[in-house]
């Protein structure tokens, strides 16, 4: 039989500089954490994506997550047993990210307490984008909940239950995902509009008028369908006293005051 002391060294070192470059992030818990969450080994230095995965006894998960470009909150979703494993998407670019794990007792809750923190190395690479993929998820929970109330009835609660349902990459409290320019880019049904004190004066074919105010000052809705440029059909709740999804009309061409911003929601995370 013959020997290649050369050819193993080679390939032993080659193991080692795997294992150096792959490495395992160091988790630190907060007072109490480790009672509360378990998680699974973390890898140290990642390119695009960081998959995480572990149990929780608490009812809802967040995680901090601190970049060279700034700090955003994430909610991770749990099943019905605590457990949870997802892919969180890097999209802020390379650089020492600092992350912190915090939970709450409800699933409701703003108020949450420090359970776990670790550091991540990103390196640069190509990062992902998934624009549109996230609308028809976005229309389905409204079809599924058309005729309800959703949370406490506020028109916010409708896009904040399926973005956070569907992992999207959002800022609380109304930065939906990527800002849209309606006269450069096609608007889709399952994008998501803000207005601020917005007014709709129109002049009927019997001679009157009417108009519609959106946003006291803010409401939220989510575009149901383009029936042409800047004329669409929206699904909210919260219109006119009535607090359960509906469908109306509204043609942004007969705006005489007020603002709107239109988002393409983007995944932050999908369930592994």
């Amino acid at each position: 039989m013959k020997k290649y002391p050369f050819l193993m060294y080679f390939t032993l070192m080659m193991v080692g500089l795997c294992a150096q470059e792959q490495p395992i992030a160091e988790i630190g818990y907060y007072s109490g954490g480790s009672d509360l969450i378990s998680l699974g080994s973390i890898p140290g230095a990642v390119v695009n994506y960081l998959d995480i995965q572990g149990t929780s006894k608490l009812k809802s998960l967040m995680m901090e997550i601190t970049s060279p470009k700034g700090k955003k909150n994430q909610a991770i979703p749990l099943n019905t047993n605590g457990s949870f494993s997802v892919r969180y998407f890097i999209r802020t670019g390379p650089g020492t990210y600092k992350i912190n794990l915090f939970g709450s007792k409800s699933a409701t809750s703003l108020q949450y307490q420090g359970l776990a923190y670790f550091t991540l190395k990103v390196f640069e690479g190509t990062y992902p984008t998934d624009d549109g993929v996230l609308n028809g998820k976005v229309l389905d929970f409204v079809n599924k909940v058309m005729g309800q109330t959703v949370g406490r009835g506020e028109c916010w609660d409708v896009v904040q239950e399926v973005l956070d349902q569907e992992g999207a990459d959002w800022v609380r409290p109304l930065t939906y995902g990527r800002l849209l320019d309606p006269q450069k880019e096609a608007v889709l049904p399952g994008d998501l509009i803000q207005f601020l004190s917005l007014r709709i004066d129109e002049k009927l074919p019997n001679g009157g008028s009417r108009w519609e105010i959106l946003g006291s000052p803010d409401h939220t809705s989510v575009i149901y369908e383009v029936l042409g440029p800047l004329h669409y059909k929206l699904a909210h709740q919260n219109l006119s006293g009535k607090r359960f999804v509906q469908v109306t009309e509204l043609d942004l061409n007969k705006k005489t005051s007020g603002k709107y911003w239109i988002y393409r929601p983007v995944s932050a995370l999908s369930r592994l």
